[in-house]
């Protein structure tokens, strides 16, 4: 309503200001125009209405809760009593071989099958060839990892060091386990795959603790 009070005491305006300059086009035109200029307005409708500045709506996301998958929980309790190593530890080794899993899309049961074969979960565990920790890693085979010597007793480092190599022969091999853990260990000569096997075994074992076949991909 006092917009519409507005526009018309400035058309009054204008039309007086018409009569006493005896009609003069265009200054009424431009009186007109700084009349209008002076009104806030937002569109032309039946008349002109003030606009008003709407709050600015703020939309606050929240972070999804990380569910954590059952079968951790299962593997850590296996692995912990099996192996008597700690729960905290053993749920570091299961999360930290999960997270390399994903990267590198090499099986998690192979993944701890090969680490409790190589080092029985011990994160400190050298070899007197010269191999470290969990998966037992030698940086001087593979001078392709980008990790420094210092972190190979730290779980998650060493895990991810020991998928990128197992990916690597699974990819050279054509996805063949049983040649690419050969590889692995050293042994590709032994006819038996000795060490395949026993892996393989272990792999059966963490699948009958969780009883969840879908988080191990079929293997050849």
């Amino acid at each position: 309503m006092g917009s519409n009070l507005l526009t018309r005491g400035a058309c009054r305006l204008v039309s007086d200001y018409w009569q006493q300059r005896g009609g003069r086009p265009m200054q009424a035109l431009l009186l007109l125009c700084l009349a209008l200029a002076l009104l806030p307005f937002s569109h032309y409708g039946k008349g002109w209405s003030p606009r008003v500045a709407k709050p600015l709506a703020v939309r606050v996301i929240s972070p999804r809760p990380s569910v954590e998958p059952v079968f951790v929980q299962a593997l850590s309790s296996h692995i912990a009593q099996t192996y008597r190593i700690s729960d905290d530890l053993a749920k570091a080794v299961v999360r930290g071989a999960w997270q390399a899993s994903l990267r590198t899309h090499v099986p998690l049961l192979l993944l701890l099958a090969v680490t409790s074969v190589e080092s029985s979960f011990q994160p400190t565990a050298h070899s007197r060839a010269g191999a470290t920790g969990l998966m037992q890693i030698k940086l001087g085979a593979h001078p392709e990892l980008d990790v420094s010597p210092d972190k190979l007793t730290a779980v998650q480092p060493n895990l991810q060091a020991g998928a990128q190599i197992l990916a690597g022969y699974l990819q050279q091999t054509g996805g063949n386990v049983t040649h690419a853990l050969q590889r692995y260990n050293g042994a590709r000569h032994d006819r038996r795959a000795r060490y395949a096997h026993k892996v393989l075994a272990r792999m059966r074992e963490f699948r009958l603790a969780t009883n969840d076949v879908a988080i191990d991909t079929a293997i050849r």
